[in-house]
C-alpha cells in the first residue's frame, strides 16, 4: 500500500485548496461528470421521442433550431467572455449593464424571429415552420432574463451551482418535451417543450444563483468596453454558426427531410466528445488562461501547451472509439428506420477529431483579447466548410458532403497552427503525430461504411 500512497496523496493535493490549479481541476472533473449525465439524459429522451414521433419531426425541428441559432449568434456581442476577461468584470456597474444587454438581446431576437419566420418557411416550402419558429423563439426572450450570478461564478471558476442548474434545467426540459410530444403525437410537442424548459431553467437560475446585479443599468463606458471586444466576437460567432449549425441549412437544400433527420441523429452522438472538449475549454481553460494573462502573462505559453496536450490525449481516443463502433451503436439504439445514421456517425466522429485539434489555440487567442484574429479564423472556417459541403455532395453524395467538412476542418487547423506558432505556443511534434494517426483512422474507417445512402 505504501507504493500507492505517494501518487494518491499527490493526486489528492491537486484537488484541495483554493488555488487556481485546484479550482481548475475540480471544475474540470465536475464539468466532465455533469456533461456525461447530460448526454445520458439527452440520449434517453431521444430514444423515447424517436418511438413517439417520425423522422420528419426531427428534420423540421433541425430547421427551426438552425434558424433561431442564427439569430442568437447574429446578436452575440460577447457578454460572457467580456465578463470573464475584463479586469472590472466583477464590478456592479459592469454586471448590471451586461444583464441589461442580455435582456435587450433576448427581446430583439424573438421579435426578429417573428418577422423572418414566414419567409424562412417559404424558402424550404414547409409552411409549418412559421408557427413552430414563433413558438420556439419565445424561449430566447425567457433566457434573456436569466440571473447574472451564473456569469459571476463562471468568471471565478466556481461551477458547482452552474452545473446543478444545467442538469436540473435540462431534466425539466426533457421531461416536459416528452410529455408534450406524447400528448400531441406531433412536432408541436418539441416546440412547446423547449419553451417550457426555458421557463423552468430561468426561474432556477434566480433560485440557485441570486444576484443583486439583476437590474437594469446602462453604463456607457461598460457598454463601450463590451462592444469593442464583442464586435469581433459577434462576427466570429456568426461565422462559427455559418460553418457549424448553418451547414445544416445547406444540407436542407441538398438532401431530403429524412436524410436530414439521420444527420441530426448522428451529430447528436458524434458531437459528444467535441462538445465535452469545448465545454471544458470554455468553462475552465478560457477563464484560467484569461487570469494568467491578467496576472502572470509570461506563463501563458507553458499553460497553453499543457492544456492542449491533455485535451488531445483524452479526446482523440473517444473520437476513434466512436467512429469504429458507429454502426453497431446506431443499430443497438434505434430501430431499422434510422440505420443510415451509422454511416454519418462514423464520418462525423473522425471530422470531430480534426476539429478538436485547434480548439485550445482558439481559446488562447481569445484570452489574449485577439477576437479579431478569432473572427478571421471563423470566417475562413465557414467558407471552407460551406464549399466542402457543396463540393463533397456533388462528388460523393450525402457521405461526400460530410467528408467535405472534415477536409475543411483540416484547413482551419493549419491556419490556427500558423497563428499559434507565430506567438510561440504551438506543439509541432504533437500536431504531426495527431495528423499521422488521423490519416490512418480515415484510411481504416472509410472503406467500411455504406456510401449508397
Amino acid at each position: 500500500m505504501i507504493v500507492f500512497q505517494y501518487p494518491y496523496d499527490r493526486l489528492k493535493s491537486l484537488f484541495q485548496g483554493d488555488g487556481s490549479r485546484a479550482r481548475s481541476m475540480r471544475a474540470t472533473m465536475l464539468m466532465a461528470g455533469a456533461f456525461g449525465a447530460s448526454k445520458v439524459m439527452q440520449l434517453g429522451s431521444n430514444l423515447v421521442l424517436t418511438r413517439i414521433l417520425f423522422p420528419e419531426a426531427f428534420g423540421l425541428m433541425t430547421l427551426v433550431f438552425v434558424f433561431i441559432g442564427a439569430l442568437q449568434l447574429l446578436s452575440d456581442v460577447g457578454v460572457q467572455p467580456s465578463i470573464i476577461r475584463s479586469a472590472r468584470g466583477d464590478a456592479p456597474e459592469f454586471l448590471q449593464t451586461a444583464w441589461t444587454v442580455m435582456v435587450v438581446r433576448g427581446v430583439w431576437i424573438t421579435g426578429l424571429a417573428f418577422v423572418l419566420a414566414w419567409p424562412y418557411a417559404r424558402l424550404y416550402d414547409q409552411d409549418i415552420l412559421f408557427p413552430l419558429i414563433c413558438i420556439a423563439a419565445l424561449s430566447t426572450v425567457i433566457h434573456g432574463f436569466s440571473s447574472i450570478g451564473r456569469n459571476i461564478r463562471e468568471r471565478d471558476i466556481v461551477l458547482g451551482r452552474v452545473v446543478l442548474l444545467d442538469l436540473l434545467g435540462q431534466g425539466a426540459a426533457i421531461s416536459l418535451t416528452v410529455l408534450f410530444a406524447w400528448l400531441t403525437q406531433s412536432v408541436w410537442g418539441l416546440a412547446i417543450g423547449s419553451v417550457a424548459g426555458a421557463i423552468v431553467t430561468t426561474a432556477l437560475s434566480h433560485v440557485l444563483m441570486p444576484s443583486s446585479n439583476n437590474r437594469f443599468r446602462w453604463d456607457r463606458d461598460v457598454l463601450s468596453e463590451i462592444m469593442v471586444f464583442g464586435r469581433w466576437i459577434l462576427l466570429g460567432t456568426l461565422l462559427t454558426y455559418m460553418g457549424g449549425e448553418g451547414i445544416r441549412a445547406v444540407n436542407g437544400y441538398l438532401v431530403d427531410i429524412d436524410t436530414l433527420a439521420f444527420l441530426y441523429m448522428a451529430s447528436m452522438i458524434g458531437g459528444v466528445p467535441g462538445q465535452l472538449t469545448s465545454r471544458i475549454l470554455s468553462g475552465v481553460a478560457f477563464p484560467m488562461l484569461s487570469r494568467i494573462v491578467r496576472e502572470r502573462p509570461d506563463d501563458l505559453k507553458l499553460a497553453v501547451r499543457k492544456i492542449r496536450t491533455l485535451q488531445i490525449v483524452f479526446s482523440l481516443p473517444l473520437f476513434f472509439l466512436l467512429a469504429m463502433t458507429a454502426q453497431p451503436l446506431i443499430d443497438f439504439l434505434y430501430d431499422t428506420r434510422y440505420a443510415p445514421a451509422g454511416t454519418f456517425l462514423a464520418v462525423l466522429a473522425l471530422n470531430g477529431a480534426v476539429a478538436a485539434l485547434p480548439a485550445a489555440y482558439l481559446n488562447a487567442l481569445l484570452s489574449l483579447g485577439e477576437s479579431r484574429i478569432h473572427a478571421l479564423l471563423m470566417g475562413v472556417a465557414s467558407t471552407l466548410k460551406i464549399a466542402g459541403t457543396i463540393c463533397g455532395f456533388y462528388l460523393g453524395g450525402p457521405v461526400g458532403m460530410v467528408l467535405g467538412v472534415g477536409l475543411a476542418e483540416l484547413g482551419v487547423f493549419c491556419l490556427s497552427f500558423a497563428f499559434a506558432r507565430q506567438r510561440g505556443f504551438d506543439s509541432l511534434q504533437l500536431d504531426l503525430a495527431c495528423l499521422l494517426v488521423l490519416s490512418g483512422a480515415y484510411a481504416y474507417i472509410l472503406p467500411t461504411i455504406n456510401w449508397a445512402i
